[in-house]
């Protein structure tokens, strides 16, 4: 059976039969949804111009025009060598333009922020015409993966967030997180999280964002939003024990959404699901090949309510 179908039988399988008898929900309903999807235009060309601008190999614009060129320019000499997720003013920038409609014509300058550049609405404007005609196909491609993910989202996170909550000790946001869908996202994995709002920006193009693996990091982005109890926890034991732990705390939340998913799976997929760490070679790289060994040894018991929270962080930090 192929990925894709394998899917599209999970979720009916969920849709149609429940979960299984073991699955977690909440003890009280949740009366707004758990994410927020968006497709927009405006947040769409800025991260179309970022990647563009961060390659020199053109990410499918059909027509060149001395706007989209100017717009070019300026992103080179503003953000090359910036990090959407750590760069203040890209950040800024992506949820100002989460604030304009969607589908909005004619962006709004009045909410720019003014510690952004202040050309950076005319810009965007003026480029606006030679993106609209890439526009009628990215848009179809973004609508079509938020279909389909929130198929899968919606099945699983009755069961999948309350073990969250449980095993990072802090409770999912309140509102809805809000997930802005782009063709592009120059950031590792294609997808990255920002919070004060929490802000998830994914790509709908980007091969390890689709199927049941796109729903999975779907949850692990969210982890960013409810992490700083295990952040800190994690921090302070590396201090006490002198360890240099650099980002034990992200393979941690790999870990706990991976463990999630799969408890929450029907029986007859369990036995085939690979968690996206393990299935991407995130445990095949560097430090985190020793943080698998000791997740599975240390932070597993703790997953599986054999041991304390605290107690497996000690223990997690010791191994590694």
């Amino acid at each position: 059976m192929s990925m894709r179908r394998s899917f599209i039988a999970i979720v009916f399988a969920l849709m149609s039969a429940g979960f299984p008898a073991t699955a977690q929900t909440h003890t009280t309903p949740r009366t707004v949804p758990y994410f927020e999807f968006h497709n927009s235009f405006w947040l769409n060309l800025h991260q179309t111009l970022f990647c563009q601008a961060s390659t020199s190999i053109a990410d499918e614009v059909p027509a060149k025009s001395s706007a989209w060129e100017l717009a070019l320019k300026f992103y080179k000499d503003h953000f090359t060598g910036h990090s959407l997720l750590f760069d203040p003013q890209l950040v800024e920038v992506n949820n100002w333009l989460a604030t304009q409609p969607d589908e909005g014509k004619i962006l709004d300058p009045s909410g720019l922020p003014p510690d952004l550049p202040p050309d950076l609405g005319k810009i965007l404007q003026a480029a606006a015409g030679t993106y609209r005609i890439q526009w009628v196909t990215a848009s179809s491609q973004n609508e079509l993966w938020i279909t389909k993910m929130e198929a899968g989202i919606n099945a699983l996170a009755p069961s999948i967030v309350p073990q969250l909550e449980a095993a990072l000790g802090m409770p999912w946001p309140q509102q809805p997180i809000r997930v802005d869908v782009s063709n592009c996202v120059r950031e590792i994995g294609g997808a990255y999280t920002t919070d004060d709002p929490p802000h998830t920006t994914i790509s709908s193009r980007d091969e390890k964002n689709q199927n049941i693996a796109g729903v999975e990091i779907m949850f692990h982005e969210a982890t960013h939003t409810m992490a700083g109890k295990t952040e800190r926890a994690i921090s302070s034991e590396c201090a006490a024990q002198k360890k240099d732990c650099r980002d034990l705390w992200h393979a941690v939340l790999f870990y706990t959404v991976g463990n999630a998913m799969k408890n929450s799976l029907p029986k007859d997929e369990k036995a085939t699901f690979v968690p996206y760490a393990y299935r991407f070679g995130l445990y095949n790289r560097g430090a985190w090949k020793i943080y698998r060994i000791a997740l599975e040894k240390d932070w597993q018991p703790c997953l599986d309510g054999k041991t304390a929270f605290a107690d497996a962080v000690r223990s997690l930090v010791r191994d590694i």
